[in-house]
């Protein structure tokens, strides 16, 4: 149950680190508070997440598991279009409203 926590602690906590990170918002993590380093650290707590719940439950079993299914998912999501939906946002630097 404890490395079940730890998982989800690092699943969750990855999601701030590279929100902060691609946003180029100076917050300390683990490598620093330079908006590269919270990526990193980021992607560091994802894989260590999926690479524990894999020793613990093995890999199959996210599959049959919705919350951790719909939270990796979510910062798989994240990690891949990020910066795509950041600059989608921030457009071309008008106002976009």
């Amino acid at each position: 149950m404890f490395l079940d926590f730890i998982i989800g602690f690092l699943l969750m906590n990855s999601l701030p680190h590279f929100v902060l990170g691609i946003t180029k918002t100076r917050f300390l993590g683990m490598f620093g508070y330079k908006p590269a380093a919270n990526v990193w650290y980021a992607l560091v707590q994802f894989v260590l997440a999926m690479v524990l719940f894999h020793i613990n439950h093995g890999i199959e079993t996210i599959l049959k598991n919705g919350i951790v299914l719909g939270a990796a998912s979510t910062c798989l999501l994240f990690l891949i279009f990020g910066k795509a939906i950041l600059k989608f946002y921030r457009g071309n630097g008008k106002n976009n409203l």
